[in-house]
């Protein structure tokens, strides 16, 4: 399982979305930015295939996978993790910061796990 991990009020609030197997690096090197929704928005069905850290800036992202829901607000931050599909949804409004670093496979030479 793939955590999603809330930073604000409560550091210790998280939920988990399920691990998706097949992988692929879309990026190269660390990429940041920022999102604006300037309408009420959805992407369905994402996989990620990076890490990403979200920090919403004002309104309010969720972000859904495995069933679950976890609402972030204003001044609020998740983490996703690589492999992990989701779906986005965002009020009118809400502008994020994103920090995406490529998927490192944690593997010690040989295949052996680190």
């Amino acid at each position: 399982m793939t955590e999603v991990l809330l930073f604000g009020d409560d550091p210790s609030g998280y939920r988990e979305v399920p691990f998706a197997s097949n992988l692929a690096v879309s990026f190269p090197t660390d990429t940041a930015g920022f999102l604006r929704f300037p309408a009420d928005g959805h992407l369905r069905d994402w996989t990620l295939t990076y890490d990403e850290t979200l920090y919403v800036i004002e309104g309010e992202l969720t972000v859904t996978g495995g069933g679950r829901a976890v609402r972030v607000a204003a001044g609020s931050a998740c983490y996703i993790g690589a492999g992990a599909t989701v779906d986005y949804q965002a009020t009118a409004g809400t502008r994020a910061f994103f920090v995406i670093r490529p998927r490192v496979d944690r593997q010690r030479p040989g295949g052996a796990p680190a």
